[in-house]
């Protein structure tokens, strides 16, 4: 190595080191970034509903159930990652996350008025939908990979027969103010 390549390394090393202020866009993409994060949180609450839904309307068939089954699984366990994340960052962060994720989940659950099995799965559908636009809006910065695998549950939640109304923006007007 010579000396001028050692000298790189340890100016890009001190300046790594120093404490960095949030940039401007740091500031308009940390709420988007943190509210796809409640997303997720709610999405795992929310995600023992359609079971019980279906459960009472008498849909709960095998396909049904394997889909569903296996998309719990999968927001379960992004849900632990997210969890883990914050964790790493604080345990404060992580407590804010569970009680802004209450909160959340009973602004939803107020504002949509259909009727079981269709709440649920409209409220799961549109959870996902926008972490995905929520996602897409953070860019590549404060982009959470693991949240791309909720994409397309969805798609694969359609085959229980039920309509899917699009409830995203009454979602989003509902938390707006959290």
């Amino acid at each position: 190595m010579t000396y001028q390549e050692a000298q790189l390394i340890r100016r890009t090393a001190i300046a790594n080191m120093q404490p960095r202020k949030p940039t401007p866009e740091d500031e308009k993409l940390v709420p988007i970034a943190i509210r796809m994060l409640t997303y997720i949180a709610v999405l795992n609450y929310v995600s023992c509903d359609p079971v019980e839904e279906l459960t009472a309307s008498h849909l709960y068939k095998q396909r049904v159930k394997q889909q569903v089954n296996r998309s719990s699984e999968l927001v379960c366990k992004v849900h632990a990652e997210a969890y883990q994340m914050l964790r790493r960052i604080s345990a404060r962060a992580s407590e804010q996350y569970n009680d802004r994720m209450e909160s959340m989940y009973a602004k939803i659950q107020s504002a949509v008025l259909l009727p079981p099995p269709e709440r649920a799965y409209n409220i799961f559908c549109s959870l996902c939908r926008l972490i995905e636009k929520d996602n897409i809006a953070i860019g590549g910065r404060y982009d959470f990979q693991p949240a791309k695998r909720l994409y397309t549950l969805p798609s694969t939640l359609s085959c229980a027969g039920l309509k899917d109304y699009r409830i995203d923006r009454i979602i989003e007007i509902a938390v707006e103010h959290l």
